[in-house]
Order: C-alpha cells, then structure tokens, then sequence
C-alpha cells in the first residue's frame, strides 16, 4: 500500500467517524465536514491505486526495453563475429563485397549528377 493510499485510509476513516458525530450531535456543518473527508479520502486512495499501477507498468516498460537492447546487442555482437570469420576465411570475396557496395553507395549518394539551373527575374540564368 503506498502512502497516498494510507494517507487516503485514514482520510476516509477519520471522516466517518466525524460524520457519525455530526449525526449522533445533531450538528449538520461537523457532518458534512466528514462526508467530504470521506469522499477525499477515497479519491486519494484511488489515486494512489493508479499510480501504483502506472509506476508498475512503467517499471515493466523499462524491463522489457533492457531486454530488448540487450537482445540486440547480443545479435549484432554475433553478426560481428560471423563477419569477421568470414572475412578471415575468404578475404578476396570479402574485399569484393566491400567494393561492390561502396560503389553501390557512391552511385546512390551522388544522385543523378543533374544540374538544376534557377532563372532571376532580371539578370537571366545565375
């Protein structure tokens, strides 16, 4: 139980029993004054339910985010390793898949070597 949920508890007890007095004293302003600390009681009890559960789930989010980064560190740490084997058993076939997909990139990265020409509106073509 957190501690709004006590403190919520004790709000809610404590309003009961000024309720209870109110009434048995005849005393309307006492009894009231002891619903509403019934009713505020109870409102933090279910606040303090809620964020218990929020504070649950977040600590199930993070876990499962831990998990998550560690399983993909693991995986890029064999595929690493399955690299560099392979590049160690066949250097020449490693060398050129290196070439081919750095030529690869070039080709993408310079895009279509097009010229693109803005005309001004009085000095013609800049």
């Amino acid at each position: 139980m957190s501690e709004d949920q006590f403190n919520g508890v004790i709000k809610e007890g404590v309003g009961r029993v000024q309720d209870a007095a109110g009434g048995l004293v005849g005393d309307e302003k006492l009894q009231a004054e002891g619903k509403l600390k019934e009713a505020l009681g109870g409102a933090q009890q279910a606040y303090g339910k809620v964020k218990d559960k929020a504070d649950e789930a977040l600590h199930q989010a993070r876990d499962k985010a831990d998990a998550a980064l560690h399983q993909a560190k693991d995986k890029a740490q064999d595929i690493v390793g399955e690299v560099e084997t392979y590049t160690r058993e066949k250097p020449l076939t490693a060398l050129g898949i290196g070439v081919g997909v750095g030529i690869v990139l070039g080709v993408l990265l310079a895009g279509g070597g097009r010229t693109v020409y803005v005309r001004g509106a009085k000095s013609g073509w800049i």
